[in-house]
């Protein structure tokens, strides 16, 4: 799919597809304002509460600086509801992350008062195993739709990832605590992907598959340039490919599993394109992405591309203080005016939403699509020059 586009197949409707068309066809001019208008035509669907900036672990693979909480104050609770509202009545969302930083008292009883509110909305949290504990008989009150606890490879790697002793055994338990008690339909495992853990996620998946969990999703990590995480912990490409490989083939032996490979940075799709053309061919259009899905017996495994350009087509990502930011930014620690959209304590969010195609901020995105084509355009030349 991705060596060759046929423009009369693409349709505008698609926010992937149209990317895909201005990735091929458009001047980086052009291509910008492209996808302007696709900001325009796509409100966001899902929205993430970073609802505290404080969090008890110093992990090496995290975005957010140790220091986040000294930068960042937290919203109350009732703030928190109101700009739930808003979310609810004024864009519509109906699904929604809690992503922490930590599970705290003000999060538990924001969770409850927003299933309340929308009792048909899908709600999920993530957790890092240890802040959810300390909640567990009020987490089933809320009738979450998934919980996403984190491992990171087998309990050596996971610690020294963690940076800290003993944490995987607190995840683990967590995890199969939540899934016996059935606190939620899906307890997922999630896992970050560096130079860490590169050689033990499989196995850690081999080993928690058959402690009766059924769902995975792996991220590479994703790395600020001069800020967060370390670009020491990217894998290198040969070692990105191999590892797709490796998990490919480990998949059929699971049982009954759903296995997802989540990439967010073009970098790792460069990767892809240079070392696994196979991959690289196979991935088709599907709403904000790009996928190639494998299946084997009752197991499915899917690899999924998530343009950063196209982040805030799906996602609405909401900081401690009630700003609305734009992705990877929390690595600054401290955010200047270019890293916001806005603050829903002044502004509506429809307002946010409508205003940020024209406005100076959503350079991000623009100067992520520039750097996406030029990946993407070196990738098919190369291809091209081989053919020939």
């Amino acid at each position: 799919m991705l060596n060759r586009l046929d423009s009369s197949l693409v349709t505008t409707d698609v926010p992937i597809e149209e990317w895909l068309r201005l990735v091929h066809e458009a001047d980086d001019k052009s291509a910008q304002e492209g996808l302007r208008q696709i900001y325009r035509n796509n409100y966001p669907t899902q929205a993430e509460f970073i609802f505290t900036a404080g969090c008890e672990l110093e992990c090496a693979h995290c975005i957010y600086p140790p220091d986040y909480v000294k930068y960042n104050a937290s919203i109350s609770t009732k703030e928190w509801v109101e700009i739930a509202e808003q979310l609810l009545n004024e864009l519509k969302i109906q699904t929604f992350v809690y992503g922490g930083r930590s599970l705290t008292r003000g999060g538990v009883e924001f969770l409850k008062t927003l299933r309340e509110k929308a009792p048909h909305a899908h709600i999920g949290l993530i957790d890092n195993g240890m802040s959810i504990n300390r909640f567990r008989e009020e987490l089933a009150e809320i009738k979450l739709d998934w919980i996403d606890i984190s491992l990171d490879g087998i309990e050596h790697d996971h610690d020294i990832q963690r940076a800290k002793k003993g944490s995987f055994r607190q995840a683990l338990e967590s995890a199969l605590w939540l899934k016996e008690q059935r606190i939620a339909p899906k307890v997922n495992i999630l896992t970050c992907l560096t130079t860490i853990n590169r050689n033990s996620v499989i196995p850690m998946i081999r080993e928690v598959n058959q402690l009766g969990f059924k769902n995975f999703f792996i991220t590479p990590v994703t790395v600020y340039d001069g800020y967060r995480p370390k670009r020491s912990l990217v894998v290198s490409n040969a070692e990105f490919a191999h590892f797709i490989q490796e998990l490919e083939a480990a998949v059929p032996e699971l049982n009954d599993s759903w296995v997802e490979l989540n990439i967010f940075d073009v970098e790792y799709m460069e990767y892809i394109g240079t070392e696994y053309r196979e991959l690289w061919e196979s991935f088709a259009p599907q709403h904000d992405c790009l996928e190639r899905v494998m299946s084997s017996g009752d197991n499915d495994f899917r690899v999924h591309y998530y343009p950063s350009s196209l982040s805030g087509v799906t996602e609405f990502i909401i900081n401690s203080n009630g700003n609305v930011i734009l992705p990877k930014v929390m690595a600054k620690n401290k955010m200047t005016e270019n890293d916001i959209k806005g603050s829903l304590l002044e502004m509506k969010s429809y307002d946010i939403v409508q205003n940020f195609p024209g406005s100076e901020q959503f350079n991000f995105h623009g100067l992520e699509m520039i750097n996406e084509k030029r990946i993407f355009k070196a990738i098919l030349e190369k291809y091209d020059a081989n053919v020939k």
